[in-house]
């Protein structure tokens, strides 16, 4: 097994700027070595590239990137495609220039619910037979968006969001649909302890254990029940989930996840992820207290 601990900038902002960059020293100090950056807003390539400079003079590296769609980027609607298209080919050149000769010996994982819109709620609630053909229509656009992506070091990972936050895909098993449809090496999953613990039944990690056998997941979100500080007054029992990653040679970044409080132009992901009171006094002790559970259960030391 080889588990890199990294840290969710969502924590802090939808869009990270110079403000932000005096949190990435304290990061490493803490144990972690890598950060997951989010790609929701559209600025200039600048702004990225500055941020790539701050990571690395703190001596981190951008492990991963986390985009959203939106109603107008979701890809499995009808008549979206090209704009769906247009947005993860931008997070892929994005995420390249982010990480592209960093010396990270992973993959660049451009991870988050990449097949459907975060927050929607429909209604009348889809079909089975509706939500199989919206499935295939992601998949396609994602397919297209994976070939694309051959001259980087980009992997598609598609994160299953339970069924409070999102409506197509709220399981690993739902998420591995997308993957068998789109059937390309480029289109992976990843899991998410939060999401999977609300979704997945009693015991998650034996489905996380099926899907890494096929060689399907490629990344994760350490992230407490209620978005807090993971293992502190935390439902989740982690344990399951670092045996399955030890004894099928898990080999990729394990990123903390938990999201701030933004500004009033940013607050559409508070409501979508349903996360309106943070849990948390301050954003330190989510990573360090995340940074520490992973490196008890590997072993590994800061």
């Amino acid at each position: 097994m080889i588990v890199r601990p990294s840290v969710n900038l969502l924590l802090w902002a939808l869009h990270v700027t110079q403000e932000h960059f005096s949190v990435l020293p304290g990061i490493k100090q803490a144990g972690g070595e890598g950060v997951e950056v989010p790609l929701i807003v559209r600025a200039p390539d600048s702004d990225f590239r500055a941020l790539r400079k701050a990571v690395e003079d703190a001596g981190l590296v951008v492990s991963s990137a986390v985009t959203v769609m939106d109603e107008h980027t979701d890809p499995s609607c009808e008549g979206n495609q090209a704009s769906a298209l247009d947005h993860l080919k931008w997070c892929i050149n994005t995420l390249h220039l982010l990480t592209a000769g960093n010396g990270s010996n992973l993959p660049s994982v451009l991870c988050g619910p990449l097949y459907g819109q975060l927050g929607e709620r429909p209604n009348p609630a889809p079909t089975d037979e509706e939500m199989f053909h919206r499935w295939a229509t992601a998949a396609n656009v994602l397919r297209l968006a994976a070939i694309g992506a051959s001259d980087t070091n980009v992997v598609l990972a598609l994160e299953p969001i339970n069924r409070f936050e999102i409506v197509a895909v709220n399981s690993l098993r739902h998420g591995a649909k997308i993957v068998e449809i789109a059937d390309h090496p480029r289109v992976r999953m990843m899991f998410d302890t939060h999401h999977m613990h609300l979704g997945e039944g009693r015991h998650p990690h034996l489905v996380l254990r099926r899907l890494i056998k096929r060689n399907f997941v490629i990344h994760g979100h350490i992230s407490h029940h209620n978005r807090g500080i993971p293992g502190v007054d935390d439902q989740i029992n982690y344990l399951p989930y670092f045996e399955a990653l030890e004894e099928l040679g898990y080999r990729g970044w394990l990123a903390i996840e938990a999201f701030g409080t933004y500004g009033p132009d940013e607050r559409a992901l508070q409501a979508a992820t349903c996360t309106w009171h943070p849990p948390f006094r301050n954003p330190e002790d989510v990573y360090r207290g995340g940074i520490a559970l992973i490196r008890s259960f590997t072993g590994a030391t800061a």
